[in-house]
């Protein structure tokens, strides 16, 4: 009875330590499954972080290439853009060139023609005069066709050598110059292409002269005053040649009040046609008159729009028959270099 007791008790203590073992089976799985668990939604975090990187990562690369893509585009859009600018610029600077060298080579071939005309017309005066030879006044009027050649070459190779003349300062006192170029100007009447008669009243006229405040300006290049004198004795010429026939009357007036410049104006008594008024004081275009027509009123023009600050203008006063030439000239006289 005793031994089957002892049995059951070592069955019960053998099931007890199973029991036991099992239950630290258990607990070690229940672990186990813990930690499986904790793993599976680290890996469950893991690849989900995985999935947004490559989301996130394609996206950036996609807006990358986006990106790339429109600079790419603004990049040839500013390279066409800018090939356009250049070529539109290039063909401004062809057309403006082209453009500047018609307009020098008109206005050199009207230099020239208005010269040839001028120059073969003194010449022709000169040799017919120089022919007779019967007073000193027929030589002294020959000589004064040459020495109006001489001028107007002068004006011309000035034109043409402008821009390598040296600074020279010079003063001209312009009521000085006024009195021996209206007394040169009588000397050489037969220039003027008018009438014998009309000469001889040319010759008995009194010019009336008015000078106010200071007359003198100060040439700054050289050779420039005998431009400017020129330019006045042409003036004085036009003022003696387009008087009334049957009464002249011209007048010039000096006004120096000024520190800035010196107004000249030259009047005569004979109306100016309006279209020569009109294109002396806009110079659009040109009336369509002879070549011989006011041919030194016309060289003025062109010499006048180089001087630096130097104007003319041209007015009619119909209720009194007068025309007048208002011409302003700088103290300090320079020329447009180019």
């Amino acid at each position: 009875m005793t031994n089957k007791k002892n049995e059951i008790q070592e069955s019960l203590s053998s099931l007890k330590k199973k029991i036991a073992s099992l239950q630290s089976t258990i607990s070690k799985l229940s672990k186990q499954n813990k930690e499986l668990i904790e793993q599976n939604n680290d890996n469950g975090l893991t690849i989900n972080r995985l999935i947004n990187e490559k989301r996130e990562k394609e996206y950036t690369n996609g807006f990358k290439i986006e990106l790339l893509l429109k600079e790419q585009k603004e990049n040839v859009r500013k390279e066409y853009v800018q090939s356009i600018s250049e070529f539109e610029q290039r063909n401004a600077e062809r057309m403006l060139i082209q453009n500047t060298l018609e307009i020098e080579t008109k206005t050199t071939k009207g230099n020239i023609y208005k010269l040839a005309h001028s120059i073969n017309n003194d010449l022709h005066n000169a040799a017919q005069i120089l022919k007779s030879k019967d007073s000193d006044d027929e030589l002294t009027n020959a000589f004064y066709h040459i020495k109006r050649i001489d001028d107007l070459v002068k004006l011309n190779l000035w034109l043409l050598k402008k821009n390598e003349l040296l600074e020279e300062w010079k003063t001209l006192d312009l009521s000085k110059e006024i009195e021996e170029l209206i007394t040169s100007t009588k000397r050489g009447l037969s220039t003027l292409r008018v009438s014998a008669e009309f000469q001889i009243k040319l010759a008995q006229l009194n010019v009336t002269t008015n000078y106010t405040g200071n007359s003198i300006i100060t040439s700054m290049r050289e050779k420039l005053d005998t431009v400017i004198s020129i330019i006045l004795q042409d003036l004085i010429r036009n003022a003696f040649k387009y008087s009334d026939n049957n009464d002249p009357e011209v007048a010039v007036s000096i006004d120096g009040s000024s520190e800035d410049e010196v107004k000249i104006v030259f009047m005569n008594n004979k109306i100016m046609d309006d279209l020569f008024v009109r294109y002396i004081n806009f110079r659009d275009t040109e009336p369509d008159i002879s070549d011989s027509s006011k041919v030194g009123l016309r060289s003025i023009l062109d010499w006048v729009k180089i001087i630096s600050g130097m104007q003319i203008t041209c007015s009619n006063n119909l209720s009194q028959n007068k025309c007048e030439i208002e011409l302003i000239i700088p103290r300090n006289v320079d020329y447009e270099n180019n």
